[in-house]
């Protein structure tokens, strides 16, 4: 069966220098080319398997809508696993109930802020 990865896969082979994904970073935009996006994709799956993930673990994802995101979710889809994703403008107890009821093994932070945002408020598991 041809999969959303095989399909990202056998792209990148034909075509690694086409455009795959753009982000603006400080008012400027950056490409990340097909190549780039499958090596990020397979490199953060070696990553969570080297930390004790696999297929049915989750991964819970606290971010602003990024590259990053797109690529962390397609590594857990990867390993088998899955991934369960935490809007940033929500509250700390909103975000707590998604980690705890989607048995995250992992968070996957934005930046600093974030991750201050939801440790300062008396996550301790």
């Amino acid at each position: 069966m041809n999969t959303l990865l095989h399909r990202l896969s056998e792209w990148a082979r034909q075509s690694p220098d086409s455009i795959a994904q753009r982000m603006n970073v400080n008012s400027t935009w950056i490409d990340i080319t097909a190549r780039e996006f499958m090596d990020n994709v397979y490199y953060l799956a070696l990553f969570f398997r080297s930390r004790g993930l696999g297929p049915e673990d989750a991964v819970a994802i606290l971010s602003f809508n990024c590259p990053s995101w797109t690529q962390t979710e397609l590594a857990m889809i990867l390993l088998g696993g899955r991934s369960a994703g935490l809007y940033t403008n929500s509250i700390h107890t909103d975000m707590h109930y998604v980690i705890r009821h989607a048995d995250a093994r992992f968070l996957a932070v934005q930046n600093k802020s974030y991750y201050l945002r939801l440790t300062g408020n008396g996550f301790e598991e």
